[in-house]
């Protein structure tokens, strides 16, 4: 799912959020796969373990699964060959 708009503040993947919490909070489903995806990665750095991104934690875009499962064929394809 897609993540937070820097440019508007709005979240770009309709429905995939909690409801509106008594404090006035939001947990954004996309949001929060990006947090976790930059915690892994750092953590695989941190252990020497080489991994790619199928989506930067930075891009908010709502990238399809079919897309997403694409790009990791590709990768997998390619370092096949290496």
């Amino acid at each position: 799912h897609g993540g937070l708009d820097h440019r508007t503040g709005r979240y770009v993947t309709s429905g995939k959020r909690s409801p509106i919490w008594a404090d006035g909070s939001v947990y954004y489903e996309g949001v929060g796969n990006r947090e976790i995806a930059a915690i892994v990665a750092k953590k695989l750095e941190a252990l020497g373990i080489d991994y790619e991104f199928t989506v930067s934690p930075t891009n908010s875009a709502d990238i399809s699964l079919v897309a997403r499962c694409s790009i990791a064929n590709q990768k997998a394809a390619k370092a096949k060959k290496d």
